[in-house]
């Protein structure tokens, strides 16, 4: 290197230290292109001028003094700070501050000075870069000496600026900035351990502090405010003196602390004016600051969606008050009504208020499955009683009272409904309830029949379960269709008879109605009615060769003409009800036990059939607290009965037990499944002639589970029921795989 050269160099390090000395305005006097390119150009021509004599340095030699030199700039700057006593840690950071100012305005004006080095010498040896150099002897020389005043300090001010008191917020971004440049090799390690973490923890702290405090004295909606302030100044803060890694960092530690804390839970979900209050009042401000709170992170996610599914089926139990009061199918309406409302409010809660989030929405559905898939407690005020009905059978008992309604509300419930149905799993239950419905509505007298009605919901049906879910209500359907065309005046004129009441006659095929009508008949019928069906069983059996046709007279149904001295009524009544009437023709007197005898009905029969008539007081008791149990209790007829209506509908059964059905819905579904079960667990292995028991297992399930969904012991027990039959074997030497053998 040219002498020239060296002292140009020397002059060069003298100039950028007292460049960096100068006062801030007179030192930006000298930021103009033309004297960062004068520094330049001393470096490159040092670095590349050759003279005649031969070069003094090789080119790496060279360009190692240049190296050195530009290492000798910061190390003979911060020789000045050996010593940086000072009356207080404060002052001793500003001071440091300070220094760290000047010093990065040497470390730019000499990086920008030497950056011809950064072309070839440092690259081809593999030297640590200018910048490198620079941070490295400033974190050793002042930073490594005085970190731990430093991060205290400043983690003192981030912590009072965050949480919104007064500071000096250029001292706070300079010391950040401080922090975050010496991040390299341990210098990072140290930044993020000792500093960031540190920080995070104490922040942490004092929010957790302030979450106690704000607990004892706020309610759940003022206290979520006060949480979005704090998250709001902390990532304020943080976007001002953070890098985006660093904010989400700090961001998502404070969030996870709010929402993992048990007592902020506690004050968020379930305190007054809480998230379980607004989402019971339905206040979708609120629900939107929950969610935006609580949504952050999966534990959040989480709590929101149990809650959700919490509040389903607490609001669901409080319904099932409404069945508590009384008879009145009004009570089965306002239920079925509110849980379809119920429905329709949740989902819209979760579009509107949580953004549809896919586990929030599944949480609402499992609430609702679990509501209209389990059952429902009931209380007999009578007995005080309590039953726990399915509630497919209260569903169907809301949809018996819709088919039977004549206006324009009807599609709409018929829709309402739907919405319910698809949630079904046990989906053969509910077809059986439609059943016994659909037979009522037929056969009952104090019900109507509207064939439009009854079509439109098959439909429906048809369309969501395909067209074998609805074969038997079709079925039935088309039986009392073609019943209507069967005349028995008709039947009797060509017999050359003449009839002195009306019939009509209904013929329904077995397995497609309900078991009710093929139990054996006990009742004893008055000879005037049962010579007519004799007549027309042989008619009957006439035209239809092979045919056999067998009465069910209990779920037949009446008119009778009642003459009282204030005037004449008619009576729709059941078959039984009529028997017990037209046993009072003779006797105006009777016992209860002189009644069960000369018509033949059972004790369980008369229970059901004779509370109507005694509640509407066609028939008295003769002592006012008699039961019916009581078969020596005595009946007589009211002489003194009126009514305002002329022709008066008597259910066959009080509302109560019809929706109870006695419990038979399950016993006969039962059944179903079993035979249901055993056809497919065959057909399956008709299909792999050899599976395994898994395998077999998951099939039965998967083909079933449109209809209801068989579970494991169920299936293994029917295994065994064909193995037994000599349908199926176990294969040899290996008994979890079977083998089809009939």
């Amino acid at each position: 290197m040219l002498e020239e050269d060296k002292e140009a160099i020397r002059q060069l390090k003298v100039d950028l230290v007292r460049l960096v000395d100068l006062p801030d305005k007179d030192f930006k006097c000298y930021l103009d292109p033309a004297s960062r390119m004068k520094y330049y150009y001393i470096v490159y021509t040092a670095a590349t001028h050759n003279t005649s004599k031969g070069p003094e340095y090789s080119a790496s030699d060279l360009g190692e003094v240049l190296y050195m030199d530009y290492h000798e700039i910061f190390t003979s700057y911060l020789c000045r700070f050996r010593d940086l006593t000072t009356p207080s840690e404060m002052d001793l950071f500003r001071k440091i501050l300070n220094v760290w100012g000047r010093y990065k305005s040497l470390m730019n004006w000499s990086i920008w000075s030497f950056s011809y080095l950064s072309r070839y010498f440092i690259v081809n040896h593999s030297k640590p870069t200018l910048q490198q150099v620079a941070l490295g002897i400033f974190f050793e020389r002042i930073f490594k000496l005085h970190f731990d005043i430093l991060s205290r300090i400043t983690q003192d001010l981030l912590i009072k600026d965050t949480l919104g008191h007064s500071m000096n917020q250029s001292l706070i971004t300079i010391a950040v900035d401080l922090f975050s440049s010496l991040r390299s090799c341990d210098i990072q390690r140290i930044y993020f351990d000792r500093f960031l973490h540190s920080y995070i923890e104490r922040l942490t702290g004092e929010c957790k502090n302030l979450l106690q405090m704000w607990s004892t004295d706020t309610d759940g909606i003022t206290y979520l405010i006060k949480v979005h302030e704090v998250l709001s100044n902390v990532g304020s803060r943080c976007r001002e003196y953070f890098s985006n890694q660093e904010e989400q960092l700090i961001i998502s530690s404070i969030e996870n602390t709010v929402i993992n804390l048990p007592i902020a839970r506690s004050k968020l979900i379930f305190s007054d004016n809480g998230f379980f209050f607004a989402l019971h009042t339905r206040n979708e401000d609120a629900l939107k600051k929950y969610y935006d709170l609580l949504s952050r992170n999966k534990s959040g996610i989480k709590l929101l969606s149990s809650s959700v599914r919490e509040e389903i089926e607490n609001e669901s139990c409080n319904l099932s008050q409404l069945l508590q009061g009384g008879e009145e199918t009004a009570n089965v309406v306002q239920y079925l009504t509110s849980i379809i409302k119920l429905q329709e409010v949740f989902q819209h809660l979760v579009t509107d208020c949580f953004q549809s989030n896919f586990r929030i929405a599944r949480a609402v559905q499992e609430g609702l499955v679990r509501i209209f898939n389990g059952k429902v407690q009931m209380k007999n005020p009578h007995t005080e009683q309590e039953y726990h009905v399915l509630f497919c059978e209260l569903l169907a008992s809301y949809i018996d009272i819709v088919l039977q309604k004549m206006d324009d509300s009807v599609n709409e419930e018929i829709e309402n409904v739907v919405s319910v149905v698809m949630h079904l799993v046990e989906r053969d239950c509910f077809l059986l309830c439609l059943k016994d419905r659909l037979f009522e509505r037929i056969t009952f007298p104090n019900k109507k029949f509207h064939e439009v009605n009854e079509w439109l919901f098959i439909e429906i049906i048809k369309q969501r379960w395909g067209s074998t879910s609805t074969a038997h209500l079709e079925g039935m359907l088309n039986d009392f269709l073609t019943s209507k065309s069967f005349k028995a005046v008709e039947v009797f004129q060509s017999l050359g008879k003449t009839l002195s009441f009306d019939v009509s006659v209904l013929f329904a095929r077995k397995g497609i109605w309900p078991d009710c009508l093929s139990v054996k008949n006990s009742l004893i019928l008055p000879h005037f009615i049962k010579d007519l069906l004799n007549h027309l069983q042989d008619a009957y059996l006439r035209d239809m060769k092979g045919r056999a046709l067998v009465w069910s007279h209990e779920a037949s149904s009446a008119e009778l003409k009642a003459i009282y001295e204030q005037g004449t009524y008619i009576f729709r009544v059941s078959g039984i009800q009529a028997l017990i009437l037209l046993s009072f023709n003779t006797m105006p007197e009777q016992s209860i036990h002189h009644i069960m005898t000369v018509n033949g009905i059972s004790s369980t029969r008369l229970r059901q059939s004779l509370p109507p008539l005694t509640k509407h007081k066609v028939l008295l008791h003769s002592y006012p607290l008699s039961q019916v149990e009581d078969t020596s209790e005595r009946l007589i007829v009211n002489d003194n009965y009126t009514d305002c209506n002329c022709k008066i509908n008597f259910p066959p059964t009080l509302a109560w037990a019809n929706i109870l059905n006695n419990g038979q819905t399950m016993p006969e579904a039962g059944k179903d499944r079993k035979l249901a079960i055993d056809t497919c667990l065959v057909r399956i292995l008709k299909s792999f002639c050899t599976i395994d028991h898994e395998d077999l297992v998951a099939q039965c399930q998967n083909q079933l589970r449109p209809l209801f969904s068989p579970d494991v012991i169920t299936i293994k027990q029917r295994v065994e029921e064909l193995i037994q039959k000599g349908y199926i074997e176990r294969a040899q030497g290996n008994h979890s795989k079977y083998k089809y053998i009939a």
